[in-house]
């Protein structure tokens, strides 16, 4: 049996849901203690009083370790997300009697029910692997990759690291909102049927921003990874 829409977004959302787990978890293991004790959170150092003498003290991790983990993801999320992309559209153009080709096929069928009608036709008047719908995903996972270009050039000042996060992510989550009111009315309405054009442009808006949605987590865990050490009063027995 194929799997229905929702069972496809879940697996989707799964497999980019470990990644960014597993760079967060990996990110935590990384603390650099610093000579300058700063919370980029609120841009003020971070020194707190602890009863019995102790004292707790912010360490940030190191500028240089956190640029080289948030390369290291995004490194892992092209190297994911463009081969993706370059098999789905290059899959019609290959030999079709070639296992590697069928076996491309075989494998987009477990995560799309591949109905000609809801398929785009090559110039070669085969079909590709995908759906019109997760054929848009797949494109916008890979330029979900290249988020930091808009926020870089609309950055709002005055805001705090953590509350441009938030904006960030509240900001891509709305782009789920036409997959899910589109896929919702297709689903439960007979009277309603989408266009292929529209459901690619629904899933590379939904490809897109849960690609950045990720990439703006991983960015707001490294930049506030830091431990609290503990320095023990002389008076302390």
């Amino acid at each position: 049996m194929k799997p229905d829409w929702a069972t496809r977004i879940c697996s989707k959302l799964a497999v980019f849901g470990a990644l960014s787990l597993s760079t967060a978890l990996f990110a935590q293991t990384q603390p650099t203690p610093l000579s300058i004790t700063e919370n980029p959170f609120t841009e003020t150092a971070v020194e707190e009083s602890a009863p019995n003498s102790d004292s707790a003290t912010y360490i940030p991790i190191d500028n240089r370790v956190k640029d080289g983990l948030y390369g290291f993801s995004k490194t892992v999320t092209m190297g994911v997300t463009f081969p993706l992309m370059l098999t789905v559209n290059a899959a019609p153009f290959g030999n079709p009697l070639s296992a590697a080709n069928q076996g491309v096929y075989e494998f987009f069928s477990r995560q799309c029910h591949q109905l000609p009608q809801r398929t785009f036709t090559a110039s070669n008047g085969r079909l590709f692997p995908l759906c019109a719908r997760c054929h848009g995903m797949t494109i916008g996972y890979f330029l979900g990759t290249f988020d930091f270009l808009i926020w870089d050039a609309f950055e709002i000042p005055g805001l705090q690291r953590w509350e441009q996060g938030l904006l960030h992510i509240g900001t891509y989550a709305a782009l789920f909102l036409p997959l899910i009111i589109d896929g919702t009315v297709q689903y439960f309405s007979f009277d309603y049927e989408s266009n292929n054009a529209w459901r690619m442009t629904t899933g590379l808006l939904f490809g897109y921003a849960l690609t950045a949605i990720i990439d703006e987590i991983v960015q707001l865990i490294l930049d506030y990874p830091g431990v609290y050490r503990h320095r023990r009063g002389s008076t302390d027995s």
